[in-house]
């Protein structure tokens, strides 16, 4: 054979050769694009139909296609189509739809938890987020904590440190959040994060006592909110290292707002104020403008575990001294708060049973302290 036969006969076995491996790869590879395309459709096929699910479905159609979804891998595609779903409803009780999208963004799991919390920031989404990351409760924790130090959008920070609130009224362990809260309250530049924080603080009493000295210093914030919501919160921390807040407070009773003037009382009650000074800032709110504040400073007196034989006879002085008409009902309703314990007031009750002004209140203070002087004078 010569060099050209040779050469002839390279090359028709090359062409087989050539043809054999299209064949193969043919036989391989056209299954296999077969196999991905008809995957690709099963995979948009099974998103569509969870999402389908959601929406008009009962709870076993939405698991059904959940189960579909996972096996498939496109559960996490679905994401911004269940946020979306959502959306904040004026119904209640809360869509069927908005409950099944809760239902499978939890089964999710963790990665749909950094897109609910940037939703957070918008008004459209936000009731649908957090309702949302409730359910997912401590699994949450650890990115609402990351949210409220690295949001750059105060309505997020604001949001989470509000459901860092909510999870510690369910009895679910936040404390991990008291630095970040602590932090928040010192040096967020929003109003609305530092009473969220504030308020968070006050869910969890016995993790936030090293934030207690934070908390008082925001009791003169410049926004009556955060002063309001610290009023509310001091004691619920740590009533008894909360008496360092006893001048501040006092203070707050003299606030432009009434609701910050009413938490101070609140406040001032539930830590027990035994000093004169907060006694008598006491006192002087029952001549308080707004009636409800007036009312819960009585309240307030009573519950601050003062000695009756120390404050009853302070009672009935001032109320001696001709002061206003709701200043003086507010005596005679106090008087009454300590029962039997206010009988050296009973002549004084008598005598407040002439007034019109006095009347209704001075009868149901006899019936606290002394039924039997109430059904004798008060006919």
């Amino acid at each position: 054979m010569n060099e050209s036969d040779s050469s002839r006969s390279f090359w028709r076995r090359t062409a087989r050769a050539t043809v054999w491996c299209l064949v193969i790869a043919a036989t391989v590879f056209v299954p296999w694009r077969v196999y991905q395309w008809e995957r690709a459709v099963q995979r948009e096929q099974a998103a569509q139909h969870l999402i389908e699910a959601v929406r008009t479905g009962f709870r076993n159609d939405v698991d059904e296609a959940f189960a579909r979804a996972e096996r498939l891998d496109v559960a996490d595609r679905v994401i911004p189509q269940l946020i979306e779903t959502i959306r904040d409803s004026k119904w209640n009780p809360r869509p069927l739809h908005q409950t099944n999208a809760h239902h499978v963004l939890v089964r999710i799991g963790p990665n749909a938890i950094p897109p609910l919390i940037k939703v957070m920031g918008n008004d459209v989404y936000r009731e649908g987020a957090t309702a949302a990351l409730m359910e997912f409760g401590v699994a949450a924790v650890p990115r609402l904590i990351g949210a409220l130090d690295e949001s750059p959008n105060a309505k997020v920070r604001s949001t989470a440190a509000d459901m860092l609130r909510h999870l510690a009224r369910r009895q679910i362990d936040v404390s991990s959040g008291v630095p970040a809260l602590t932090r928040a309250l010192e040096n967020d530049g929003a109003s609305e994060v530092r009473a969220a924080a504030t308020g968070a603080l006050g869910a969890m009493p016995v993790a936030s006592k090293p934030a207690l000295p934070v908390s008082i210093n925001r009791l003169d914030d410049e926004d009556k909110f955060v002063r309001l919501v610290a009023a509310n919160t001091i004691a619920a921390i740590d009533a008894d290292q909360a008496t360092i807040a006893i001048p501040p407070l006092i203070k707050l009773l003299n606030d432009s707002d009434e609701l910050v003037r009413l938490n101070a009382a609140s406040s001032l009650g539930e830590i027990g104020p035994n000093s004169a000074a907060a006694i008598t800032a006491l006192l002087n709110a029952f001549d308080d403008k707004e009636s409800i504040v007036r009312s819960i400073t009585v309240y307030a007196l009573r519950s601050a575990q003062i000695r009756h034989e120390e404050i009853v006879p302070i009672l009935i002085n001032e109320f001696n001294n001709k002061r206003s008409a709701r200043y003086r009902i507010n005596i005679v309703v106090a008087l009454g708060k300590f029962g039997p314990d206010a009988k050296d007031a009973v002549p004084l009750l008598i005598q407040a049973l002439k007034d019109d002004d006095l009347r209704s209140f001075a009868v149901d203070a006899l019936k606290q302290i002394d039924l039997a002087a109430a059904a004798e004078y008060a006919q």
